[in-house]
């Protein structure tokens, strides 16, 4: 939104009744007319006025070609070049006029043009309710003022609370942005602005969208609410309700929250969220889960908090999602558990922190830090950094399981086929015939070993420097005997569906904050006064 909005403060100036106007019912004074007939109509007497006609009621001069003057009741038909003043601040020209003296009431029509302060209203009707100080039109009106234009079908100014309403098709066009909505209004003392069903606000950076909003210009602030929607390319963001300080650049985004970051193709999904321009950071909370959809795997992260903070300045190009706390990560292939990650766009890695748990296919690995790189949206390397796990169920029971200092995985076509071990090696895995027979487990320590994978399982391992092994026979071993000190079968904690990222926490209410309790009243219009 731009505070160029308070332009409405001046359109409105247009409808202000004409305060010189004394309140007792004067009568219209005739001041000059070329020709002065007289004629009866329906039992009434009539003053026909013709040519130069200039007419008065207290401080308001009508000019026209011609008139008739119902002097019995105060009234007056005025046609051809109708010219209204009051003062030096107003002028309004129309081809015919009603002039109700006794209500001090004017409906103007065709043609109608109003001039005040720099200010220009054209329409082919408008009415004026000096008494109930109300002004309106129903058949449509432009409004310019500079480079400011303002159309609607409809519009109201209520005198007495300070308060306009343009109805049906309201376009504001402003130098740096135009707004289109079924219904506007405004409150002129508070310099609020209320806008009612679907509403956008487009300019150079942003397109808005919403059913429901406000915008305070004394203060800069913004709340969209109803199917919100702002769209800063590449960011989308679309909430029930968003909340906006364009002089600090915070905002915030309530329930069914969604940011889209069409370059990255990642969407954020939560419950509540906050966004700091100036450090270019976005903070979800309440149920968050990142989805990136770019490859046809689609992964998930979720998290108790998802923080992204993005540079994309011309000197910069960094962006940087950060989640912590009770993390889960979901992909077709791989599944994931720990407290904290990170993820690096520039170098497409992900760390995962603190207790962290990795399944990829068939094998559990577990380290103190875990890393992934990816090439072209495909795992590329894996980092097993001090004391790395890895576990693969060979059968039931049977576990084959490779730990070292640092372990070092690779993948061809996103399919990991070879892990390096690298400091204090240990290995346990089962070896079959060529019938698939079991025929016993290798127990083998070693500082360097390349283990190879083939149909997500162990395969062989090649030891770099002499092992110190031991081969069991199936018929002498027990199986939980063969279990490598730091043993651990995590299967339970392993999510097997994307939905339990999304379900795994039940979103708490959120109450209204303070800061966007000045909700508009109801939107239901008083009704004029009909003549």
């Amino acid at each position: 939104m731009n505070p160029s909005i308070t332009v409405l403060t001046f359109l409105l100036a247009l409808f202000i009744p004409l305060h010189g106007i004394a309140q007792e019912k004067t009568k219209v004074k005739i001041l000059n007319a070329d020709m002065l007939g007289y004629d009866e109509v329906g039992g009434q007497k009539i003053r026909k006025l013709l040519g130069n006609v200039k007419m008065k009621q207290d401080d308001i001069i009508m000019d026209c070609d011609s008139a008739w003057f119902f002097a019995e009741v105060n009234r007056v038909h005025a046609y051809g070049n109708v010219h209204i003043t009051q003062g030096d601040s107003l002028d309004i020209y129309a081809d015919s006029l009603i002039y109700i003296g006794p209500e001090k009431l004017a409906t103007l029509y065709h043609h109608v043009k109003l001039i005040k302060e720099g200010m220009t209203l054209t329409t082919d009707r408008l009415v004026y309710d000096l008494d109930h100080k109300v002004a309106r039109y129903h058949s449509g009106a432009a409004i310019r003022h500079k480079e400011t234009h303002l159309t609607s079908r409809v519009g109201y100014y209520y005198e007495q609370s300070k308060v306009a309403y343009f109805k049906d098709s309201v376009v504001l066009i402003d130098p740096s942005y135009t707004l289109h909505a079924d219904t506007l209004k405004y409150n002129v003392d508070q310099n609020i602005s209320y806008f009612f069903g679907p509403t956008d606000i487009i300019s150079d950076s942003s397109i808005i969208y919403c059913e429901d909003g406000w915008f305070d210009a004394n203060k800069d602030i913004a709340f969209f609410k109803k199917n919100a929607r702002i769209e800063n390319d590449p960011q989308v963001i679309r909430a029930d309700s968003i909340y906006y300080e364009k002089s600090t650049g915070f905002g915030k985004a309530y329930h069914n929250v969604e940011w889209l970051d069409t370059v990255e193709k990642n969407i954020i999904y939560c419950d509540y969220a906050e966004y700091l321009e100036r450090e270019k950071t976005f903070v979800a909370t309440q149920t968050p889960v990142i989805c990136n959809f770019e490859s046809g795997d689609s992964l998930y992260i979720a998290a108790d908090t998802l923080l992204a903070y993005i540079d994309t300045t011309d000197s910069a190009d960094y962006r940087v999602l950060i989640g912590y706390h009770d993390v889960l990560i979901f992909r077709d292939n791989m599944q994931g558990k720990c407290d904290s990650l990170s993820y690096s766009y520039k170098d497409s890695v992900i760390r995962f922190y603190k207790s962290p748990i990795l399944w990829i296919d068939s094998s559990q690995m577990t380290a103190d830090t875990i890393a992934i790189l990816f090439k072209n949206q495909k795992a590329h390397r894996l980092d097993l950094i001090r004391s790395a796990f890895i576990v693969n169920l060979e059968d039931t029971g049977l576990y084959n399981q490779i730990r070292g200092k640092d372990i070092f995985g690779y993948f061809r076509d996103d399919t990991l086929y070879k892990m390096k071990t690298i400091g204090n090696g240990e290995s346990i895995y089962y070896a079959r015939d060529d019938l698939g027979a079991y025929l016993g487990a290798n127990q083998a320590s070693c500082s360097k070993m390349d283990i190879y994978f083939k149909t997500q399982k162990v395969d062989h391992i090649i030891f770099l420097d002499k092992p110190n092994a031991t081969f069991h026979p199936m018929q002498d071993l027990d199986p939980d005997d063969l279990m490598l000190s730091g043993f651990q079968w995590l299967e339970s904690r392993r999510p097997t569906d994307y939905r339990e990222l999304f379900t795994k926490r039940l979103p708490p209410q959120i109450p209204a904050p303070e800061d966007v309790s000045n909700n508009p009243d109801s939107i239901s219009i008083p009704p004029p006064v009909d003549q």
